[in-house]
């Protein structure tokens, strides 16, 4: 009797691991067909260089669908993006004005930076996929990324409490 009890569990265990098993690739399989079928990659991302990376990708793609010109990437902003970002996860806040770093002007006026134009998104989110489409459902923020002013930027994301803080620095140097 009692060798039958043990088999019986093992049993038990056996089917549940299988179980378990095939809800976590129906999942995955499921994830990845949604993905798809919206457009966009199954996102793996455990890095944020790569989620700056992707969203580099995303706001330069729509520029080009619109006819704009893609945008380069100045490492001076992609800090203060970085740093913007972080602050608003360290600090609780969401805002374009931070408590410690003011406004991106403020920003980049401590750095010395002598711009024609400049302008700043700013998201949070549980995915990159959502914040992105927020941001081009917004038309303030869309107007950022699509405008012909702009010809640089700088992403940076921070990753805090399970959701992605992000900061688009945009701007146009003086010449």
């Amino acid at each position: 009797m009692q060798h039958s009890g043990n088999f019986r569990r093992r049993a038990t265990s056996v089917w549940i691991g299988a179980v378990l098993g095939l809800l976590l690739a129906v999942t995955l399989i499921t994830g990845q067909a949604l993905a798809a079928r919206a457009g966009t990659p199954a996102l793996e991302i455990i890095e944020e260089s790569e989620a700056e990376a992707y969203l580099l990708q995303k706001i330069n793609e729509e520029r080009l669908a619109e006819g704009r010109e893609a945008l380069a990437v100045d490492p001076l902003l992609v800090r203060l993006a970085r740093e913007k970002a972080r602050d608003m996860a360290e600090r609780g806040y969401f805002d374009h004005v931070s408590p410690v770093l003011g406004t991106v002007f403020d920003m980049l006026r401590r750095e010395g930076v002598a711009y024609k134009w400049a302008g700043e998104n700013i998201a949070r989110a549980t995915s990159l996929v959502a914040a992105h489409q927020a941001l081009m459902e917004s038309p303030d923020h869309r107007a950022n990324i699509l405008s012909a002013g702009y010809t640089q930027v700088g992403v940076g994301v921070y990753r805090s409490g399970g959701k992605w803080h992000i900061a688009q620095i945009f701007m146009r140097p003086r010449a």
